[in-house]
């Protein structure tokens, strides 16, 4: 992939991140429920800054086929982002919401055309995670997109999907 592919569902389209985003992104970034369920990314991703780089690390990812960053959208606005990353080896999936979009399912819908996508076009075989197993809304979208639980630790559960 040398672009970030357009996806479409009913309600949101899903393109690349642009520069105008980057404060949107930020606030996912500097949401409480975002720090707790992906405090690794939070931590490392707590400035406005931080969030350029990030995506920049996307671009470098998508032109050697290992990662791609989805900005989620309803019209023009941005309400979320999906990335995958590490995609020849140990694809995975991560992915946020901003809080005024949680809970309508935009995230559910989607998560599930950019699991399609990757499948129908055999970019991978096998998608995983792993969900702080209080993060009920998260582990039900990736249920509901057909992954499986394969193990639990402590506090997180990872979950797989393969075709």
């Amino acid at each position: 992939m040398k672009a970030v592919p357009i996806l479409r569902t009913p309600r949101c389209i899903m393109n690349g991140i642009e520069k105008r985003d980057i404060p949107f992104l930020y606030q996912i970034f500097n949401d409480q429920l975002t720090k707790k369920y992906l405090p690794e990314m939070s931590e490392l991703i707590n400035e406005e800054e931080k969030v350029q780089h990030m995506v920049a690390s996307f671009d470098s990812y998508l032109k050697v086929d290992e990662g791609v960053l989805w900005a989620v959208r309803i019209a023009d606005c941005l309400i979320g982002f999906i990335a995958v990353m590490d995609i020849s080896d140990n694809p995975t999936i991560i992915y946020a919401m901003h809080p005024n979009s949680r809970m309508h399912g935009y995230m559910k819908e989607s998560v599930s055309c950019v699991i399609d996508y990757l499948f129908n076009h055999q970019i991978c075989h096998c998608l995983q995670t792993e969900v702080y197993e209080e993060n009920d809304a998260s582990i039900n979208i990736l249920l509901k997109n057909k992954f499986h639980i394969v193990k639990r630790d402590r506090n997180k559960i990872f979950l797989k999907r393969c075709f």
